[in-house]
């Protein structure tokens, strides 16, 4: 698996469209209320998905470093737990995503 593949997987796809929900519900009511602004639903949910991909990697560097996540776990393997990504890289992963969320 190439890396950028690993960093995909790692950032949980399957996880946004949770995210994704409260913005749209809320853009609904604005919506109906003749209060929605475009640009303002734009920012909320690049802002929404920056928030749970970091928290993703997150879990899967916490999880990783304490040992949740080992050899007896049921599910997908977790980028760290299975060595595709270092304890390093996965942190400054963190890092870049949790700098480029308030460029939105």
């Amino acid at each position: 698996m190439n890396k950028v593949n690993v960093w995909i997987s790692a950032a949980r796809p399957r996880t946004l469209p949770l995210s994704i929900a409260g913005i749209l519900a809320g853009s609904a009511v604005a919506v109906k209320t003749s209060v929605f602004s475009f640009p303002i639903f734009v920012l909320a949910l690049a802002t929404t998905l920056g928030f749970q991909v970091l928290s993703n990697f997150a879990n899967d560097y916490g999880d990783g470093i304490k040992g949740t996540d080992n050899q007896d776990r049921v599910g997908p393997k977790r980028a760290l737990q299975s060595g595709l990504l270092t304890a390093k890289e996965l942190k400054h992963g963190m890092i870049v995503t949790a700098v480029i969320i308030p460029c939105f």
